[in-house]
């Protein structure tokens, strides 16, 4: 049996999602972050499956949660305000 395992894969950038590597690639992108401001940071998410069906209804079950957790643009994260969890 020849099973494909479907990837689906984004980033978070500074607080926003993000499909694009170049938004935070090259000399630019990659600078020291010397004041240790939270709402400066890259990471990455993957989810996969060998159902398609599976893995967007993962993202679209755990996107916003995985946000509520990281720091948005202001360094803000909403988890911690649970006036601003649903």
């Amino acid at each position: 049996m020849n099973n494909q395992t479907v990837v689906l894969n984004f980033y978070v950038l500074n607080g926003q999602p993000t499909a694009e590597e170049n938004d935070f690639s090259g000399p630019l992108g990659r600078r020291l972050n010397i004041a240790g401001d939270p709402a400066r940071y890259v990471a990455q998410v993957q989810i996969s499956s060998e159902m398609k069906s599976s893995v967007l209804k993962m993202a679209e079950d755990v996107a916003d949660l995985i946000l509520d957790y990281l720091p948005d643009q202001n360094g803000k994260v909403r988890a911690v305000d649970d006036n601003n969890l649903y």
